[in-house]
């Protein structure tokens, strides 16, 4: 039993980050990443390529999304994942250590949003409003 409750989790949590980087433009997410991680302009252009790249990807993910609702988490966790090693390998120590935490802070967030309606999708693409203090 409670490895389904993790399982059941753990899959909200990679399709509530996902929704939320769909709502979030990489162009906010590179201003964010800037700010936090203290980026050089060099740096900045990789990461905007990286998060354009990502963005796209996610975003056919979305409109041809399976019924499948387990492959299609699967496919956007490998889709986060692939981007945040992307992003660590342009980072210096102590910026992949800051990283780490955006990443932890993300996780964390994304666990106290509210779970996706029972069936899947709802009309809003199963995307929480986007209001509230983590509206993106």
């Amino acid at each position: 039993m409670k490895k389904i409750m993790f399982m059941l989790l753990l899959s909200i949590c990679f399709v509530s980050v996902s929704f939320a980087q769909r709502g979030k433009p990489p162009e906010k997410r590179i201003d964010e990443l800037k700010k936090d991680l203290n980026l050089s302009e060099n740096q900045v252009q990789t990461i905007e390529d990286i998060l354009a790249d990502s963005h796209v990807k996610m975003e056919k993910l979305f409109d041809n999304h399976e019924k499948n609702l387990e492959a299609e988490r699967n496919s956007m966790k490998e889709l986060m994942d692939k981007t945040d090693e992307e992003i660590m390998k342009i980072l210096d120590e102590k910026q992949q250590a800051r990283y780490k935490e955006i990443i932890a802070e993300r996780a964390k967030r994304m666990q106290n949003r509210p779970p996706m309606p029972p069936g899947g999708r709802d009309d809003n693409g199963g995307m929480p409003p986007n209001d509230g203090p983590h509206g993106e």
